[in-house]
């Protein structure tokens, strides 16, 4: 399990200058429900937030921030399967001279067992330029660095000197496997953690789908009852939801049909999930789940996915979650983070969104609501207490919306008069 300290981007997208986001909880005992505490082993005890929400308006860089994220763990994750000469993703600032062939940079401060670390890299398309680990809490210990193809380790990693790596490697991806209890306790922090940005890469519904239907496969698990609960709870009218096993053993395929395509329709069609409706008889009908309406399809698979985090006690960076999901079941999600009941395992849930709702009533402290700004084609990164000298004294809980929605934070849409789309009428 990893507890997110804070993440930085520089040179990503149109984050052109370092920017951070932070899960450090401010000293108030505002909505304690939304923070936990985690000792460390020097004695210390630091206060994280267990969630945060990322507004702007739109193109202003709130998916840039997911992205960054996704970057860093699927590097993190899977760069060790990469073949010699497979360009890395680089996605530099595109504007500027000075950055259009500049390395991307990234870093992340996270507690695993007990210690705190802060692990960072730089890359180019051509290869991982600079990469490090560090513990923190231990004097700021170098545990290894990089730098091109030099790696170099320290203390409980000495083992490994000697070691290559290739240039398109990241040397935790590589060694996350090994024996060693301290790079696997790094590797698990990290490479557990999800994170999904909206995109035509990533097909989320399919993958939350997925998801869920492993949570169903095992009608009498927790998980599946707190999934039927969760749908039942968010008052869709569905009583019971399950999945329905299809045996093709048996079935007939042309004979001239591939077998590949062939695997792919069982696969696709070997399982459905069927939702149970009562219907005005007092009986159950049921649907297939591609009957239902989309935000009931979404809250399904957004409500497995969360609480298969909320089990394992992982972060999870999620773009735009609330798409087609009605407000009051978007505040339930998050809630849900922010309960000790349903969030014992202290997991931790960064979105984006436009959806202000979160704003109202409280359910979110200042230190929890950042803002996403581009300006001339710059991306800039803040929070609510940024403001503190700007706008009169921010506390933790400040009137967030009607601030936001008067412009008093910024990060809103400049939207030009109708009038002027159709001013050749007028002319």
């Amino acid at each position: 399990m990893a507890n997110i300290i804070s993440f930085k981007t520089r040179n990503f997208k149109s984050y052109k200058d370092e920017v951070e986001i932070s899960f450090r909880a401010l000293n108030s005992e505002f909505r304690p429900e939304n923070y936990y505490e985690v000792e460390i082993s020097n004695g210390e005890r630091i206060r994280l937030l267990n969630s945060a929400v990322i507004y702007g308006a739109n193109a202003s860089g709130k998916s840039n921030i997911i992205w960054a994220m996704f970057a860093l763990f699927s590097y993190i994750r899977s760069s060790r399967e990469q073949d010699p000469d497979t360009p890395l993703r680089y996605e530099p600032f595109l504007f500027s001279a000075e950055t259009e062939n500049a390395p991307i940079y990234m870093s992340i401060e996270f507690v695993a067992d007990a210690d705190v670390y802060t692990y960072t890299i730089s890359y180019t398309k051509e290869r991982f330029i600079e990469e490090s680990l560090i513990c923190l809490s231990k004097q700021n210990k170098p545990l290894f660095t990089r730098n091109n193809d030099d790696v170099s380790f320290f203390e409980e990693l000495s083992e490994f000197n000697g070691k290559s790596f290739l240039k398109n490697h990241l040397v935790l991806s590589k060694l996350g496997l090994e024996a060693n209890p301290l790079i696997q306790s790094v590797y698990r922090a990290l490479s557990t953690s999800q994170t999904f940005p909206v995109g035509n890469e990533i097909s989320l519904s399919q993958i939350n789908k997925k998801n869920a239907e492993e949570i169903l496969k095992n009608d009498d698990s927790i998980l599946s009852k707190r999934l039927i609960r969760l749908i039942k709870t968010s008052d869709f009218g569905i009583e019971n939801i399950k999945i329905i096993e299809h045996d093709f053993s048996n079935v007939q395929f042309p004979s001239d049909l591939d077998e590949n395509i062939k695997q792919r329709f069982i696969n696709e069609n070997a399982r459905e999930i069927r939702m149970y409706h009562k219907t005005l008889d007092g009986d159950q009908r049921s649907l297939n789940i591609n009957a239902e309406s989309a935000g009931t399809r979404v809250a399904f698979g957004v409500g497995a996915r969360i609480l298969d985090v909320l089990e394992r006690g992982c972060f999870l960076a999620y773009d735009e979650m609330n798409i087609a999901m009605h407000p009051r079941i978007f505040q339930l999600m998050v809630k849900l983070f922010n309960n000790p009941i349903s969030n014992p395992q202290n997991a931790q849930l960064l979105i984006t969104t436009h959806d202000t709702g979160l704003l109202q009533d409280n359910i979110m402290r200042a230190d929890q609501v950042w803002f996403a700004e581009k300006q001339n084609g710059v991306s800039e990164l803040f929070s609510v207490q940024d403001f503190y000298d700007k706008v009169d004294e921010v506390s933790i809980c400040p009137p967030y919306e009607a601030w936001y929605r008067s412009g008093r934070f910024g990060a809103i849409p400049h939207i030009e008069d109708i009038e002027n789309i159709f001013k050749e009428l007028n002319e």
